[in-house]
This record gives C-alpha cells, structure tokens and sequence, in this order.
C-alpha cells in the first residue's frame, strides 16, 4: 500500500505506456491500478495511432476527413473520417460525430475506473468510501455516471 502522494506521477507528454509501467512495477500483473489501466489499452492505442498518423502521415498510415456538406437532394451530410494503417480496419469513411462521442464516453468510464482504482488502499484510516453502482435504466441520460460515492468519517 502506498500513500497517495506517491501516486503523483507526471506522465505528460503523451506517454501512457509510461503510466502503465509505473502501475506494473508499484502493483504488480494483478494491481488494480494496472489492470484498469490495461483495460483501456486498445482504445487510448487507437487514439495514439490516430494522432501520430494525423501528425506524421505516411502512405499506410493517415487519416481523412470530410467535413459536413450540402448534397444535391439538400440534404446535409455529417462529417466522416477515415483512417489508413496496418493495425486496423478503418479505411471504410465513418461518422465523425459517432467517433469523438465513442471516444468521450471512454473518457469517462476510464475516469470512473480510475477513481476507484486509485481510491482502494490510499484513504485515512478514518475515512470510509462506499461506491453504490447505478443500473443503466436509473442514470441521468444528460450525466450517465455508473457509481455514486458517499463518503464519512469514524471518530476516533
């Protein structure tokens, strides 16, 4: 167990096989730190590609966007990416809109994941957390968190 002041990590830079290395050595294959993190992997490494290929295109590795448009029948088509490399089977054009919404929603389940990961075994001794899991049919639709946190503290 270790405090939380040292999980203060700087891992800027882009860097995140860096953080998992971090969380492999302090906890170990099984960590629930690593493991969340683990979790994550192919998507974040989705975006990694993405940003590199959109930063330093090759011939077998870029992306293309469309942005909207006004068809003949005056319809507006949304916009839509798509994304050349090896690792993947992305060349069909995709809705963008789609994509960055998948890509927020991951945000915060990680966030979510995260939380709880870095709450187990860094609190006071006094300090007590309870994390009540929402079911899909009870979330805000405009703030869909999966947990609830209630915390309190134990007299001495």
């Amino acid at each position: 167990m270790c405090t939380v002041t040292e999980i203060q990590k700087d891992f800027s830079g882009g860097k995140f096989d860096k953080a998992h290395n971090w969380a492999f050595q302090k906890y170990g294959k099984d960590g629930i730190v690593t493991l969340a993190l683990e979790g994550e992997l192919p998507w974040i490494k989705l975006w990694i590609d993405v940003r590199n290929a959109i930063e330093h295109p090759e011939k077998n590795r870029f992306v293309e966007m469309l942005n909207f448009s006004l068809e003949a029948n005056r319809g507006i088509r949304l916009p839509t990416w798509r994304f050349i490399h090896p690792d993947y089977d992305m060349a069909r054009p995709q809705n963008l809109l789609e994509a960055f919404e998948n890509c927020i929603n991951n945000i915060l389940l990680f966030f979510e994941d995260l939380q709880i990961a870095l709450i187990d075994g860094h609190l006071p001794s006094r300090m007590k957390v309870f994390i009540e899991y929402i079911p899909l049919e009870n979330r805000d639709v405009s703030l869909p968190l999966r947990y609830k946190f209630h915390s309190r503290f134990e007299s001495i």
